[in-house]
């Protein structure tokens, strides 16, 4: 499974060219020589955690770069309201490993119950 959509150095591009730097303006305050740079934009090279970081810091939409989609901003009370939601599940799956009586409850079954409960959880809400 390819976790970064092809393109990346298509939309590094678009993003530099958004907010109005040249490349080697962005390389310079980056930290990357020019020619590591260039490299990225054209798709020969991805850059590394610390590099997107870095970018980001400057006002790149880190995520648009890697996965070629804006986050969409969700209003504070559904995003207060999904929190909620998660942590509640994460409580009733802890109940129910206690209730359970069992010591040895694998982190991948942990994760199971709550990925159900979560999921159930939020058609409820």
């Amino acid at each position: 499974m390819q976790l970064i959509q092809d393109g990346l150095g298509l939309r590094l591009r678009a993003e530099r060219k958004r907010l109005g730097y040249t490349q080697v303006e962005l390389a310079k305050l980056a930290g990357l020589s020019i020619v590591t740079y260039q490299q990225y934009e054209r798709g020969e090279y991805e850059p590394k955690l610390n590099v997107l970081n870095k970018l980001g810091k400057l006002g790149c939409d880190i995520h648009l770069i890697l996965f070629g989609a804006q986050i969409e901003q969700e209003p504070q009370k559904t995003l207060i309201a999904s929190r909620t939601a998660a942590l509640n599940a994460f409580r009733a799956m802890e109940d129910y490993v206690a209730r359970l009586g069992r010591e040895n409850v694998s982190s991948e079954e942990r994760f199971a119950m709550y990925e159900v409960l979560k999921s159930q959880a939020a058609t409820q809400a």
